[in-house]
């Protein structure tokens, strides 16, 4: 096992899994601080309110939170994350955040490219074959 490698795709991993999931929490306890932050064009195009629409987004950021601080299908996730921060930047725009979700995508995407370390749940669960895919090279 190359152990720094797989430390930093760990340290990776819980960095964004814990935001998302501090995130996805938050709209939970705070909903009326995230009402603002959903813009009244996305609603067009879902049949519910801005509350149902902080619930339902909360549950899916803590979702990707667990997933990826256990390692689990962390490609399918960290794709997820990835179309979720990209679908935050197009719709809410430039904000004084935006730098930190770039930087989030950034390290989400990479997960999507690496996947998980010998440090997850998919390591222990999932047999080699189905880890890496057909089309996986060896760059070392």
């Amino acid at each position: 096992m190359n152990l720094p490698k797989s430390l930093s795709t760990l340290i990776l991993r819980l960095g964004i899994g814990i935001v998302f999931l501090f995130f996805g929490i938050d709209k939970f306890i705070h909903p009326e601080a995230w009402i603002n932050w959903v813009s009244p064009r996305l609603l067009y195009y879902f049949p519910f309110s801005q509350e149902v629409f902080i619930y339902l987004d909360g549950g899916l950021e803590a979702i990707i939170g667990v997933m990826l601080i256990l390692g689990f299908y962390t490609r399918i996730f960290a794709l997820i994350a990835s179309l979720l921060i990209v679908g935050i930047l197009a719709t809410v725009g430039v904000t004084d955040v935006t730098l930190r979700d770039v930087a989030i995508l950034a390290g989400a995407l990479s997960l999507v490219l690496t996947g998980s370390d010998k440090l997850s749940v998919d390591n222990k669960f999932m047999p080699q074959s189905k880890k890496r895919g057909p089309d996986y090279i060896e760059l070392e």
